[in-house]
């Protein structure tokens, strides 16, 4: 060391600045124990999310595999958000986009079987074989296709945010390369309308969409091809034609304007004759003229010769008729409707909803008010399961576009890896973070549910958490009951039976005037349960109850998820005398009017009991 000093001091000014500038290069490019060199992406040089750094991510899955490279873009995101890094949402979304491409089609096919079997999404008109290999999903993408996709952060926060364990991503990503390859010019600029053809066209329309009083013969279940769907939308709105700015919508509306049966004919003469206005367009229902003929001689499929939208407003129709007319309309001009079908006071009934043109829905053109239709559903073209217009109020009330639910569903996104790790302390900070910008993010609830229960063997903490959920969902009666449902659960498996039942009726009489059809679900399951394990006269006793508690307020859904289930049990189980009796029972408790659906329903149900 004196002899180096020694040197030092013996060489000229500016020679030693020269070596020590060349010194300190050197130190500090040499690898140390702290950051670049345990750089998760260090080996791939991974050093951007944006940009070109996106190119050579997708690069290097294509060359070196993407299940290695998803496991390092993991490390970068949960990194990122430990220091609290800005680009952590991107890293990741990169991330995901890996898991993805590295999914081989055979595990990812059995896992979406079992999941439309267990969630019960099966149906005639699905395929009993799928033909699937075993090379990875990103094999579906081409290299440009995946580039373009995984630049754009505002498309995968879509595209993650929209995905379910129903899509089918094999057909999907088979879509998506299709449209990008036949429509290179506008898909960039199309690309939620391509997402939304991708995630509804993946697998067939069940039977008896959009509804079913009309034969198959003329109204094939069948979707278009979704290189016409593009093509017919796309010129819609080039053509400056679209009731709404097509390229600007999302992708979560837009599923709703391209699940059509109609042919593109059919659309175009609505198009061409059917003149209202986005925001008058509820009138539209009122065009088919209304057949009380075949209401009161109780023909309620359609018999005519065809289904062209020309013919039914030629022919007139039902309300399922008109409901369907004026949905289809309404997709023929750019507008995103839906068909809702629900019971109300004394009769079966069919409307419809639309976009309007500032962007919220109406979900009430061709209700009728005064027949207190309390609930309707609608298909959601996505998985094509029942989804309630409370259920569409929620997702249309606005705040899924805001800045706080975007960085609320970061934050819950990150807590459900860190919930996996598991690392509950960040989990749980971060699900916490992800409730301050939105209470009603469901995600984040349910990472602190199964953080605590992971955390705590004391139910009573768990149960702390889902009456906050209560509390932030009591605006919304279905997730108010879900959440109360699960703290009743965990009344009952600790003995807290008398508070359990306090709880359970407190949830019914709350929902009787305003949600009546959550009551009734509520009172078709105790039936339920009591037809599962008490004799007979108690059950008979529970629904005299059940009757007594609705009364006249339930109407043709009380009907039809409470009386028929339940007198149709006793007959088939052989109590055909009390089923008739309680059947009577029922008819005069409900008190339907005569000549109504409601009535004519009891009088069938009778009939069929009678010796």
């Amino acid at each position: 060391m004196s002899s180096l000093l020694g040197y030092l001091k013996s060489m000229k000014f500016p020679h030693r600045i020269c070596l020590l500038v060349v010194a300190l290069v050197f130190f500090v490019s040499m690898p140390s124990d702290g950051a670049e060199n345990n750089f998760p992406g260090a080996e791939y040089g991974f050093v951007s999310p944006y940009g070109q750094g996106v190119n050579r991510i997708v690069n290097t899955g294509e060359e070196k595999g993407w299940t290695r490279v998803a496991l390092v873009l993991r490390q970068i995101a949960m990194d990122s958000y430990r220091n609290s890094e800005e680009p952590a949402e991107q890293w990741y979304f990169l991330y995901r986009w890996s898991r993805l491409f590295a999914k081989r089609e055979s595990d990812f096919i059995h896992s979406w079987v079992n999941t439309i079997n267990s969630s019960k999404l099966g149906h005639s008109n699905m395929s009993t074989d799928y033909s699937y290999t075993e090379f990875p999903l990103g094999e579906r993408l081409s290299t440009d296709l995946k580039v373009l996709l995984l630049k754009d952060i505002a498309f995968s926060r879509e595209f993650f945010g929209l995905l379910k364990p129903a899509d089918n991503l094999l057909e999907s990503f088979s879509i998506l390369e299709s449209l990008y390859q036949d429509y290179p010019t506008y898909f960039e600029k199309y690309q939620r309308l391509a997402l939304a053809l991708a995630i509804v066209y993946d697998v067939p329309p069940p039977p008896g969409w959009p509804h079913f009083q009309v034969p198959d013969r003329l109204l094939p279940r069948i979707l278009p091809n979704s290189s016409d769907a593009f093509q017919y939308w796309t010129t819609l709105n080039e053509k400056r034609r679209s009731a709404h700015d097509l390229s600007r919508l999302s992708a979560e509306k837009l599923k709703f304007l391209i699940d059509t049966p109609a042919g593109f004919d059919d659309l175009q003469w609505a198009y061409t004759n059917v003149k209202e206005k986005t925001d008058e367009f509820a009138e539209v229902y009122s065009k088919v003229p209304y057949r009380i003929d075949r209401v009161e001689q109780n023909r309620f499929i359609w018999s005519g010769p065809d289904y062209r939208l020309q013919t039914v407003i030629e022919t007139g129709g039902i309300c399922v008729d008109q409901a369907y007319f004026a949905s289809q309309s309404g997709k023929a001009k750019g507008i995103p409707t839906l068909i809702f079908r629900g019971a109300g006071m004394t009769g079966r009934h069919a409307w419809f909803g639309f976009l309007r043109k500032n962007g919220s829905w109406e979900f009430d053109a061709g209700r009728y008010g005064d027949n207190r239709y309390v609930t309707g559903f609608a298909h959601d073209p996505q998985t094509w399961a029942d989804i309630s217009d409370h259920e569409l109020t929620f997702l249309a009330e606005g705040f899924h576009a805001t800045h706080y639910y975007r960085q609320s569903v970061f934050h819950s996104n990150l807590a459900i890896e860190f919930l996996a790790l598991p690392d509950l302390v960040t989990a749980t900070a971060a699900a916490e973070k992800a409730l301050r910008f939105e209470r009603r993010n469901q995600d984040a609830w349910e990472v602190l549910v199964r953080a605590t229960q992971l955390e705590s063997d004391n139910p009573k903490e768990v149960e702390v958490i889902l009456r906050r959920a209560v509390r932030a969902f009591a605006k919304y009666p279905d997730l108010e009951a879900f959440y109360l449902n699960r703290v009743n659960e965990s009344l009952v498996a600790r003995g807290e039976l008398s508070r359990a039942r306090l709880e359970k009726s407190h949830v019914v009489s709350k929902n009787k005037s305003g949600r009546t059809d959550l009551s009734i679900t509520e009172a078709a399951r105790m039936l339920k349960l009591s037809q599962q394990n008490d004799p007979l006269h108690v059950q008979l006793r529970q629904f005299r109850v059940i009757l007594a508690q609705f009364g006249q307020s339930g109407g043709m859904d009380f009907f039809d998820r409470v009386v028929n289930p339940f007198i149709k049990d006793l007959s088939r189980n052989g109590q055909k005398r009390e089923a008739l009796s309680m059947a009577k029972l029922a008819r005069q408790s409900l008190n339907a009017p005569s000549d109504s659906m409601l009535e004519k329903a009891f009088e069938k149900l009778i009939d069929s009991l009678e010796p």
